[in-house]
Parts: structure tokens; C-alpha cells; sequence
């Protein structure tokens, strides 16, 4: 009997250990949602500035076809028309190119779609038309071939994205089959978004100057002066990395080291590096390639013509808000397209920008 109440016992008893035992057991956290990232504009319109061989403009449309927490992938299309050609900015004799027309069509990836910046690659299929003496591939008719691009976009805003873009096109003719020509070309893209999509309603706050413009006084060989633009691509504790373009110009004259009438052009792009860029006084270099034309006889160059090289700088620039001004040290070194001896110019520069 004894044996029987026992067993009694525990079968009561059994419910009530198991119902402990299951509040008592530590229950396994739910593992972390993966990031999803922001609602994505399904389609979108692109314009851009474009230089090199000549200037002018493109115009595009997108289309997201894949959105992950890493990146969006996107089909496109876009029309490029260059009708600037540099004779218009420095006349060296030479006959002006002609319009270049330009077709591309292929696929775009946007990295780290929750942030603010993103890198963006670009490939496809291209089709153009250079008119007249065109520059780089020098023989007017229709090409064809395969580009692709490297750059960054920031989003200024849920329905704006600013960013300069590095494209190399591989061409050959279409009637009739050559080595392949390699065509650098620089677009500084605008995105918007169309309709179709929801907005981005949350965006992380970036801090003044992400894109700036500028003017520049520049001597050497002699006087003269330009503009640039810049876009900001990291900021770090220890300096801000920015992309700049600056275009800049002296009419020469007798006088410093020009020995005759003429002008004097160039075009520098590179990187630049404010080092310590929370104070208001901090120390900067540039660095990147440049092209530069000279019609008037001087003292630094052999040849009348066009040179192509890299250049180096040191400077310091004072800011006060949106506004930084400041002198840099300019050197760079140059060839005669034709030739590999180099040539030393060194150039003061004083720059004033103004952060957007």
C-alpha cells in the first residue's frame, strides 16, 4: 500500500515539476534580424556632366531590379553628347573636334544601401559617333564596344544623389575590326528618383561641404585664375578625402616667364586630403594627373602643344563655416605628348571654396 500511495504521489505531483521545469529553462534568444536596407525607388532619372575627350552632358534612366541589405543592382540606359571641344578654352591651331555622340546600355551596383555614401561600378555595351578631327581615337566614323566605371554617390537628400564616376571605353570601329581603344572619361552623375516606390524617410545627417565650389588664383608661368569643384568621398578623425576637378586659365603676355602673346591652359584631377579637419587652420595635399596646353613661348616648356603629366601639392587653408580659403604649392611634371622628357612647373595657387 505504501508502494501504491507513492506512486500515486509522483503522478500527481509530475505536471506540476514538468510546468516548473519549462519556466525555469532558459529559453534561446531569437537571432537578429539580417539590416534591411532603405525602400528603394524602383526607377530612376540620371543627368550628368561629362568631360573628356570633349565636353558636354548625358542623360539617362534606371531601373532597380535587386535590392539586398548590400547593394542594388540596376539596369540602364543613357545618351551621352559631348559638343565643348578644348580649342574653344585654348586654340592651339590645330581644327576643332567634332560633337561626339554617345549610346550605353548595362548594369549599375550601389553599395551599402542604409548609408549615406555608396560606391557604384558600372558595365556594358557602348555605341558612339565622333564627328570631325576627334580627340584620343583621332579618325571620325562610328564605334563600338564595352565600358566600364568606378565611382561614389552621396545622397544629399531621400530623393538626391550626387557623384563622380570613372569610365574607361573600349572601342573599336564597326566597319571594320581594330585593337581595341581605350577612352577615359569623367561623368559627375545627379539622381533622382520617379515615381513607383516608396520614399527613403530616414536619412543620416552629413555634415556641411560634402560637395564645394571654388575659385583659384594661380601665377606661374604668369597670372591668371580658374574654378574647381570637389566632392567629399570619406571623412575620417584624422583628415577628410575629397575628388576635385579644377580648370584654370592665363592669358599670357611679356611679363614673369612668358616671351610672347598666347595662352595658357590646364585641367587638373586628383585627390585632395585636409588633414585634421576639425580645426579651423589644417594643412591639405593634392595629388592626381594633368593636362595642360601652352601657345605662347615661356620658360618652363619646349614645345607649343599639349603635355600630360601628374602633379603633387602642399597647401594650408583657413575655414570659417561653409567658406575655406588658402595658398598651396604646386608642382607638376609634364611631357609633350609625343615625347618622354619631362618638364618641372611649379605654380602658387590660392584657392577660396564655398561648402553646399
Amino acid at each position: 500500500m505504501d508502494l501504491v500511495r507513492c506512486v500515486i504521489r509522483v503522478e500527481r505531483s509530475l505536471p506540476i515539476l514538468l510546468g516548473l521545469a519549462a519556466c525555469t529553462t532558459p529559453q534561446a534568444a531569437p537571432s537578429p534580424a539580417a539590416p534591411t536596407p532603405p525602400p528603394a525607388r524602383t526607377s530612376y532619372l540620371d543627368a550628368s556632366a561629362s568631360f573628356l575627350p570633349n565636353l558636354g552632358f548625358g542623360l539617362g534612366v534606371g531601373r532597380v531590379v535587386r535590392s539586398t541589405p548590400a547593394a542594388l543592382g540596376s539596369v540602364e540606359a543613357q545618351l551621352v553628347y559631348q559638343f565643348l571641344d578644348d580649342e574653344i578654352f585654348a586654340d592651339d591651331g590645330n581644327p576643332k573636334a567634332g560633337p561626339w555622340y554617345q549610346v550605353r546600355a548595362g548594369f549599375k551596383r550601389t553599395s551599402n544601401p542604409p548609408g549615406p555614401r555608396h560606391l557604384t561600378t558600372r558595365i556594358g555595351a557602348v555605341w558612339l559617333r565622333a564627328e570631325g578631327e576627334p580627340n584620343v581615337i583621332q579618325d571620325e566614323g562610328n564605334y563600338a564596344g564595352l565600358y566600364a566605371g568606378l565611382g561614389f554617390e552621396t545622397d544629399l537628400g531621400p530623393s538626391l544623389s550626387v557623384g563622380p564616376e570613372l569610365t574607361i571605353l573600349g572601342i573599336t570601329r564597326t566597319d571594320g575590326f581594330s585593337v581595341a581603344r581605350p577612352v577615359p572619361q569623367i561623368n559627375w552623375h545627379v539622381t533622382v528618383p520617379l515615381g513607383g516606390g516608396p520614399r527613403r524617410t530616414t536619412l543620416e545627417r552629413l555634415p556641411l561641404g560634402e560637395i564645394y565650389l571654388g575659385a583659384s588664383g594661380i601665377f606661374s608661368p604668369g597670372l591668371g585664375g580658374g574654378f574647381e569643384v570637389g566632392q567629399v568621398f570619406h571623412r575620417g578623425g584624422l583628415a577628410t578625402w575629397s575628388f576635385e576637378v579644377l580648370a584654370e586659365f592665363e592669358p599670357t603676355g611679356d611679363r614673369f616667364y612668358f616671351n610672347g602673346d598666347g595662352k595658357w591652359a590646364q585641367v587638373r584631377i586628383g585627390a585632395k586630403t585636409s588633414f585634421q579637419p576639425s580645426g579651423r587652420g589644417h594643412w591639405t595635399a593634392r595629388g592626381g594627373a594633368v593636362w595642360l596646353r601652352s601657345t605662347a613661348p615661356n620658360d618652363l616648356l619646349d614645345q607649343l602643344a599639349d603635355h600630360i603629366g601628374a602633379y603633387g601639392s602642399l597647401g594650408y587653408e583657413y575655414g570659417l563655416g561653409r567658406f575655406t580659403t588658402g595658398p598651396e604649392l604646386n608642382l607638376m611634371l609634364v611631357s609633350f605628348e609625343q615625347e618622354t622628357v619631362f618638364h618641372v612647373v611649379p605654380q602658387l595657387v590660392w584657392h577660396a571654396t564655398v561648402g553646399l
